[in-house]
C-alpha cells in the first residue's frame, strides 16, 4: 500500500507524532493515513490537494461566486453558455477574495432562474458558467514545493489533526491486538471510550477544523 496523492501527512511526520521510530507498523501507519486524510476531507467538503479544476456552476444574483475549492491560486478562465469572460471588465480578483474562494462581479452572475415558494425564491436552474481554476495547497509529500508554514503549503492546523487521530487509531489498533481497552506508546497513555469510530475522533477535533469547512455547493 501507499499513500494517495491526496494523504494530509506523511508515514514519517505522523510515526514522529506517535513516537514511533521502528518500521515493524508503516504499512498500517500508511492505511491510518490514508483513511484519516480521506474522513478528514469528506468532514470539510473539499480537496486539500493543489491541482486544476474545471467546474460548472449556476448563476446567482449575488456579487461573488463561491467555488468548491480553495484557496484560488490562478484562474485560467470563466465562460458563461461558451463565451470567455474578461477580467476586469466582467470580474474581479482580489487577494482576499481568492483566499476565502470567491470571485467578484460588480454585476453579479445572471443567468435563468425560477422561482418557488410564496416569497419567490430564485432556484438556478442551468450550470452556464465554466470555471477552469487552480486551488488547494501543496501537501506534505509534496518535496520540492512543500514548506511547512508557506501560505501555498497545507496548513498546520490540517496536518497536526491528521496526525493526532491518527496517533489516536494506532493506539487503538495496537491495543486491540493484545485485548487491552487502553495502551501507551512513550510518554503518551490513551483509554478509548466505547465509540473510537473515524467520526467521533473527527468530532472531537471539529474546533481545529471549523475554519476549513466549505459549504456544500450543488
Amino acid at each position: 500500500m501507499a499513500l494517495t496523492a491526496y494523504a494530509l501527512t506523511t508515514v514519517d511526520l505522523a510515526k514522529a507524532a506517535a513516537g514511533v521510530t521502528s518500521s515493524s507498523y508503516d504499512t498500517l501507519f500508511e492505511s491510518l493515513v490514508n483513511r484519516v486524510s480521506a474522513a478528514v476531507s469528506a468532514h470539510c467538503n473539499r480537496i486539500f490537494l493543489r491541482q486544476m479544476y474545471d467546474e460548472w456552476y449556476s448563476p446567482t444574483p449575488r456579487q461573488y461566486l463561491l467555488l468548491r475549492q480553495a484557496p484560488i491560486w490562478t484562474v485560467t478562465s470563466i465562460a458563461r453558455d461558451g463565451t470567455l469572460l474578461v477580467q476586469d471588465t466582467d470580474y474581479q480578483l482580489f487577494d482576499n477574495d481568492l483566499t476565502a474562494g470567491m470571485i467578484f462581479s460588480e454585476f453579479a452572475w445572471p443567468g435563468t432562474v425560477l422561482v418557488h415558494g410564496v416569497g419567490n425564491d430564485p432556484v438556478a436552474t442551468t450550470r452556464n458558467y465554466e470555471v477552469v481554476y487552480e486551488a488547494g495547497w501543496y501537501l506534505p509529500q509534496n518535496a520540492g514545493m512543500y514548506v511547512a508554514g508557506n501560505p501555498d503549503s497545507l496548513p498546520l492546523e490540517v496536518s497536526d489533526v491528521v496526525e493526532q487521530i491518527v496517533f489516536q487509531r494506532y493506539l487503538r489498533v495496537i491495543g486491540e491486538s493484545i485485548g487491552a481497552d487502553s495502551t501507551s506508546e512513550g510518554q503518551e497513555s490513551t483509554t478509548w471510550a466505547s465509540d473510537g469510530s473515524m467520526q467521533a475522533l473527527i468530532r472531537q477535533h471539529a474546533a481545529d477544523l471549523k475554519r476549513f469547512v466549505r459549504p456544500v455547493i450543488l
